[in-house]
C-alpha cells in the first residue's frame, strides 16, 4: 500500500515590485501547472498585465499559457471573516495545493490565515492534503528580513525552492532569533 500523508510547507520569497514578483514566481508556477497542482493566489492588486507580457515572451505551449492566465492574477480584497470560507473553497484533497500569498501590510489577515491553518492542521495531514504556502514579501516595505526568515524552512527564487539555510547563512542565538544574515551568492 502506497500511503502518503499530507503536509504543510511554509515558504518565503522576496521581490522588488510587481514585474519582479511575476518574473520570480512564474518559473515555479509553470513547473507546478505542468504537475497539475492546484494554484491559488491571494494578491494585493491585479497583475494580469505583467503575467501576459512575460508569458507572451517565453516559449511554452499555448495550452499551458492559457492555464496559467486562468489561475487568477486579480487582486483580492478578502475580509478577515471571509478568509476561512475562501481557504476551504480553494483547498483540494489528494492534490498538491500552492497558495501564493503576496504579502500586504495587513497583519490581521496574516494572523487569521495562520489561525485557520493551525485549526485545520490535523485534517490537512489526515486527509492527505499537500499544501505549499508561499508568502511573498516586497523588500521595499521591509526594514530587514531578520524577523521573517526564522518563520520559514524554505525560500523560493527564480531557480526554485531551496532550504533557507542553503540560501541564507544565519547565526542563531539560543532562542533562535536571527543575529546576522548574509546572502550566499
Amino acid at each position: 500500500m502506497n500511503y502518503q500523508r499530507g503536509y504543510i510547507k511554509k515558504i518565503c520569497s522576496f521581490y522588488a515590485g510587481d514585474c519582479h514578483f511575476v518574473a520570480m514566481i512564474l518559473p515555479y508556477v509553470i513547473k507546478m501547472n505542468k504537475r497539475q497542482a492546484n494554484i491559488v493566489t491571494l494578491l494585493d492588486k491585479e497583475i494580469n498585465q505583467y503575467i501576459d507580457k512575460l508569458l507572451d515572451n517565453i516559449n511554452i505551449d499555448k495550452k499551458l499559457k492559457n492555464n496559467i492566465k486562468k489561475i487568477g492574477w486579480n487582486g483580492l480584497d478578502i475580509k478577515e471573516k471571509d478568509l476561512e470560507k475562501f481557504f476551504d473553497e480553494k483547498l483540494q484533497r489528494n492534490k498538491e495545493n500552492i497558495f501564493i500569498i503576496k504579502k500586504q501590510s495587513n497583519d490581521l489577515l496574516d494572523k487569521k490565515l495562520e489561525q485557520i491553518i493551525q485549526e485545520k492542521l490535523q485534517n490537512i495531514l489526515r486527509d492527505n492534503i499537500k499544501l505549499n504556502l508561499i508568502y511573498c514579501y516586497n523588500i521595499e516595505n521591509l526594514k530587514s528580513v531578520d524577523n521573517i526568515i526564522p518563520k520559514y524552512e524554505y525560500v523560493l527564487n527564480t531557480s526554485g525552492i531551496h532550504e533557507i539555510k542553503k540560501v541564507f547563512q544565519c547565526n542563531l542565538s539560543e532562542n533562535e532569533e536571527i543575529v546576522e544574515n548574509k546572502f550566499v551568492v
